[in-house]
Order: C-alpha cells, then sequence, then structure tokens
C-alpha cells in the first residue's frame, strides 16, 4: 500500500484530501504536516511513497519545500497543489522543457479525474446564488474551460452563470486582471462596476487590477488573513451574508 504525506497549513482541505485518499484501496495517509520545517521532520521520519504539497503555506515557502525534497529525495514524487498558474509553480520548481509540459498535463489530468469523481458545492451556496438571479453572474477559474463546464454541471450549477472563463479561455490567467476585464465586456458591464467575489488572494489581486470592488468569503481555499493582506475590499463569512452585500453596494441597479 503506498503511504502520502499531505502538507497544507488548512485543516479543511487537509480533511478532504485525507478523505480523497482513503477511499483508495491502495492508498494510506502516513501523515499531515502544516509547515515545511515540519513536513521536512515528517518526510525523514516517515519516508512516504509521495507527499502532497501546498505551495502557500503560512510559515515557510511550498516551493522552499519542493526544491528541498527534489534535492534530498529525487525520487520522491511530489504533488504541488496551487490556486496559481501551474506551469509557473512548475518552473519555479526547476521543471523545463519536456518534463514541465508532463507536469502540467498530469495536473490538468489530476484535476478533470477528480470532477468525475464528484463535485459538491459548499453548503449554503445554491441557495446564495438563487438569490442572485437578478445580477448577471459570470464563473471565472484557473482550471480549464471544459474542468470548469464539467465542475458546474457536475454540482447542478452550470445555469446558474450567463458566461464562464477557465484559464485557457483569456492571455493571462488571475492574478492578472485579463479574465476580470474580458467577464466584464462579454456581460456588458464596466468593470468598476462589477463585483469580484473569491476565496483567495489571487482573486482580490485580479478583482483590484480590473478596477472592480472585491468580496473576499471564508468558507472556501483562502485564508482571511491572506484576503486583508491582498487588500480586499468586504469580507463574508458565509454565503447567506453575500446577496444582502450585493444588494447594498448596487441598491438601484441590481448587477
Amino acid at each position: 500500500m503506498a503511504t502520502i504525506l499531505i502538507v497544507d497549513d488548512h485543516p479543511i482541505v487537509r480533511q478532504g484530501l485525507r478523505r480523497l485518499i482513503e477511499a483508495e484501496a491502495d492508498l494510506e495517509v502516513c501523515g499531515e504536516a502544516e509547515t515545511a520545517r515540519e513536513a521536512k521532520s515528517l518526510i525523514r521520519e516517515l519516508e512516504p511513497d509521495a507527499v502532497i504539497v501546498d505551495v502557500s503555506l503560512k510559515q515557510g515557502d511550498g516551493l522552499e519545500l519542493v526544491k528541498d525534497a527534489r534535492a534530498h529525495y529525487p525520487s520522491l514524487p511530489l504533488l504541488v497543489l496551487s490556486m496559481h498558474d501551474e506551469a509557473i509553480y512548475a518552473e519555479r520548481c526547476g521543471l523545463s522543457g519536456d518534463p514541465l509540459r508532463t507536469a502540467v498535463a498530469e495536473f490538468q489530468r489530476s484535476e478533470a479525474e477528480s470532477v468525475r469523481r464528484g463535485v459538491r458545492s459548499f453548503p449554503g451556496v445554491p441557495e446564495m446564488l438563487a438569490s442572485l438571479r437578478p445580477w448577471r453572474l459570470g464563473a471565472i477559474t484557473n482550471k480549464r474551460h471544459d474542468t470548469t463546464l464539467a465542475a458546474l454541471g457536475a454540482a447542478n450549477l452550470g445555469d446558474r452563470f450567463a458566461i464562464v472563463l477557465g484559464g485557457d479561455s483569456v492571455a493571462r490567467k488571475k492574478p492578472a486582471p485579463d479574465p476580470v476585464l474580458q467577464a466584464a465586456r462579454e456581460l456588458g458591464i464596466p468593470a468598476e462596476s462589477c463585483a469580484v467575489v473569491g476565496d483567495t488572494e489571487v482573486d482580490v489581486h485580479a478583482g483590484r487590477e480590473a478596477g472592480a470592488v472585491t468580496v473576499g468569503v471564508t468558507w472556501g481555499y483562502g485564508i482571511r488573513a491572506r484576503l486583508e493582506d491582498a487588500g480586499v475590499g468586504y469580507l463574508v463569512e458565509t454565503p447567506a451574508a453575500l446577496p444582502p452585500l450585493l444588494r447594498a453596494l448596487t441598491p438601484s441597479t441590481g448587477t
């Protein structure tokens, strides 16, 4: 049986990864780490067959952990998790040329496979989206467009968005403003009249660069402190709190 070490500073993410891994008969989680320092110690102690690493660790850079593991354990498989451009991080991890293309392709394959295994929305999100029907909504993600459509369909949310833009829909992914500006053009709304709602600092940077209002949500992958450090305009704690905020921000137009 293959053993997996999970390195992520978000407890909910670690729990979710553990459930997915332990659902496989030939895989088991041998340990969890919140920091790069703890992970280095556990790699030496547990000798896992593979390591899953979040590059955005609060204490210690996940990229530095990847580089250290590649240097000391060159045969150890590493799966890097990121909400950013997977190609950028693969390059920073020392990959280029064919290995880089292979890493990106494998990341995208794994992402698509995870969708086929099942996708669920966060509790309260379907009701929140239903209450936002007066608004013209767009979904913007760094995932591939086809994978995004499949995920929304699997979660029964595909009909809630007027447009869907993936990372391959624009020249530059978030945190660049390109997808926000493109979405605003397709929706026929000035970017400065739009609200970008997201759970990570990448969403905040993209929205701010585009001149949009930014709203951070704390029930997703991101962390409140990072959203605040990125300069988010507003924070909401629950899906139910979002519609009242948007109505207060746009009382007359409902856009």
